[in-house]
């Protein structure tokens, strides 16, 4: 069955939210109680690591423990990815709505070096990145889910959640320790962006989506498209000169520390801008959340939209001031990416100016950092953008510019296909079962997700008008019927696993 069938079943179900809690204030980490696991720090290695402890205590929340006391209860487990946990605790409604309906009660668990679950003190960490990976923290999480699971000689149903990276866990969990858990609802899972994999994962296909977003066809306009396009063609000609640059420095408000000072720091500049394009498209939700932001500040429903009205007011007004086209563009382009690096509501910060070493915040600043060492020594993608499918500047992916990068980085050598042969890519998912995949028709990353059925126990479903992960989160009334259609399939889903677990438990007994 084709995606677009799919869908189209889904939104004849009825979606009023059967079994659903509803919270007059959503629950968070305030309701939840704080535990550690201790974890080995390399799982694949009988030897200690040198110079350290051979053990860790990883953090994780146990949430709705009351649910959990009968014997047998069934466990819902959230594979935390590259943040600190809490995230996720206050952001994934769908386990908090669901779980009295389920009977079961909530884990989540923090990846390590991330949030609190250090393995190393925090002065050391940079220079002990090497335990750092995707494989050591599925080895985490089966090892987790395993004392978890034990009551009393009884084996508790289990299913794992995960959106994004998460979601790419939640999968993987399923794939590599099918023993670990029944089932893995995957949201927003790019596992097939990677390279090695036939057919190949398109590398400007990211790109080419969030152009689509900002588009009159995505809910934005094509001379939103067309505007920023054309705007980068300014940016690169001012950066070639110091009184351009001078421009430049001016005319974005850049903080003394991130003023351009050479014709290189153009490409940081409009780096920076390209950037806020790409998580506001993955934050395309029908309502304000603050969840692209780690919780700190809050964006607009839309973001991108947001940003396109923005920037077509600042042309009016900028061009009818007298200002010449080309530093109109650029004018507008600073009050459309202030949607995202602006989100107070003054200009940039107390300084009143922006700082290019930032993104969000600091705390997604610090998870960038640690997220590029993951890029380089555990799971590279390919990105391209080419400046005519998209609404970018020309930059092609060089495989051999990437591992030179990653090696004066961080001293790693990029393995460019292990992510296929470790996790298997479409052939892996014709073995597995019990997997749900999701997808946002606004989501930039959606292309490298699974887009359809692989079998009768690996499904996909693509949600109309939605970004990133969005069926994760909390139920809310601007949610179109599709989403909500689509979070009644999981939760179908979750509900047969846990019967599925039950039964196969009794019959080995």
């Amino acid at each position: 069955m084709a995606v677009q069938i799919a869908i189209a079943t889904l939104a004849l179900l009825p979606h009023l939210g059967f079994g659903v809690t509803r919270f007059d204030a959503p629950p968070s980490v305030r309701d939840c109680k704080e535990l550690w696991f201790e974890q080995l720090v390399d799982h694949f290695d009988a030897s200690p690591p040198p110079g350290g402890s051979p053990t860790w205590m990883q953090r994780y929340f146990v949430c709705r423990a009351d649910l959990l006391r009968p014997r047998g209860a069934p466990l819902l487990f959230y594979c935390g990815n590259e943040a600190n946990v809490e995230l996720y605790v206050n952001a994934t409604g769908l386990m908090w709505e669901n779980a009295d309906a389920l009977g079961a009660g909530l884990v989540f668990a923090e990846h390590r070096y991330f949030g609190k679950s250090l393995p190393f003190p925090r002065a050391q960490l940079d220079q002990r990145l090497n335990y750092l990976s995707s494989e050591q923290a599925l080895a985490d999480y089966a090892t987790l889910l395993r004392h978890l699971r034990s009551d009393g000689g009884q084996l508790r149903p289990a299913v794992a959640f995960g959106g994004s990276y998460g979601g790419m866990l939640a999968a993987w969990l399923r794939m590599k320790y099918p023993a670990a858990i029944d089932g893995a609802i995957a949201a927003s899972a790019p596992i097939l962006s990677f390279l090695g994999l036939s057919p190949p994962y398109d590398a400007g296909s990211f790109a080419q989506a969030v152009t689509y977003d900002a588009s009159a066809a995505g809910g934005g306009s094509d001379a939103c498209v067309h505007s920023v396009r054309a705007a980068w063609k300014r940016l690169f000609a001012l950066g070639a000169s110091e009184d351009g640059r001078a421009s430049l420095n001016a005319l974005f408000r850049l903080c003394p520390s991130s003023r351009l000072r050479a014709q290189a720091d153009a490409g940081v500049l409009a780096g920076w801008l390209q950037s806020s394009m790409d998580f506001m498209a993955m934050g395309s939700f029908p309502y304000a959340s603050s969840y692209m932001l780690n919780g700190d500040g809050e964006l607009p429903p839309f973001p991108l939209r947001h940003m396109c009205r923005r920037i077509a007011a600042a042309i009016d007004r900028t061009e009818g001031g007298g200002m010449p086209h080309g530093t109109a563009l650029l004018a507008a382009l600073r009050e459309g990416v202030g949607v995202f690096y602006n989100y107070t509501g003054s200009p940039a910060a107390a300084s009143g100016c922006y700082d290019l070493s930032v993104s969000g915040n600091n705390e997604t600043s610090r998870d960038g950092l640690l997220w590029d060492y993951l890029f380089c020594a555990d799971m590279l993608q390919p990105a391209s953008r080419d400046g005519v499918s998209d609404m970018f500047f020309p930059q092609s992916f060089d495989l051999g510019a990437v591992v030179a990068g990653c090696r004066d980085r961080w001293h790693v050598e990029p393995r460019p296909d292990w992510p296929t042969t470790n996790y298997g890519g479409w052939r892996a998912l014709e073995a597995a079962s019990n997997v749900l995949f999701t997808n946002g028709e606004l989501d930039p990353w959606a292309p490298g997700g699974v887009l359809r059925n692989v079998s009768r126990t690996v499904l996909s479903y693509l949600i109309p008008g939605a970004g990133h992960h969005v069926d994760l989160f909390f139920a809310n009334p601007a949610d179109p019927a599709p989403l909500r259609a689509v979070r009644a399939a999981q939760v179908d889903a979750v509900r047969a696993w846990i019967v599925e677990s039950r039964r196969s438990t009794s019959t080995a007994a």
